[in-house]
């Protein structure tokens, strides 16, 4: 048989294909952008000091309260393991009832979310603007003002150890 060879897929069509899922993976992105913008949560593990309601994160008060505590004891401490020796010792557990343990506390210390803000790849959107209707879109548990500011727990959390 005279032609193409069956089987052999030719430089043309491996383009091509990269190409079609650049562009649907590029749509994907997309989309995800859109809900965060909008405030929707997009499923996952909810963090602590929060609730899911209608697909929009809302605070819950009990666990917010126990979550900017967290913020200012790490500040106060300057060290993830004695506080999360401290929060064993108290039992502090998460919302998947598993006890707090110093990687989830650094994830937690990370968290965009508690300022108030949705990543998005590696932009960060401040989502605690008004949205339309002047409800705030993702409310921050944490106060940008107070001594729980992100630039203190980094210098923390980004040291060398």
């Amino acid at each position: 048989m005279r032609g193409v060879e069956v089987g052999h897929s030719t430089q043309g069509d491996k383009r091509k294909g990269r190409f079609e899922r650049e562009v649907a993976a590029e749509s994907i992105r997309d989309k995800v952008r859109a809900y965060r913008m909008k405030g929707m949560w997009m499923g996952g593990y909810v963090p602590l000091g929060y609730d899911v309601k209608d697909r929009k994160l809302v605070v819950n008060e009990d666990e917010a309260a126990a979550m900017r505590g967290i913020f200012e004891r790490f500040v106060e401490v300057g060290s993830a393991t004695v506080l999360a020796r401290e929060l064993r010792r108290r039992a502090l557990r998460n919302k998947q009832g598993t006890l707090v343990d110093k990687g989830y506390l650094y994830r937690v210390l990370m968290n965009r979310i508690y300022r108030g803000e949705a990543a998005v790849r590696l932009d960060a959107h401040s989502l605690h603007c008004r949205g339309r209707d002047g409800s705030i879109l993702r409310p921050p548990i944490l106060c940008p003002r107070c001594g729980t500011s992100t630039p203190r727990i980094r210098r923390f959390c980004d040291r060398p150890r």
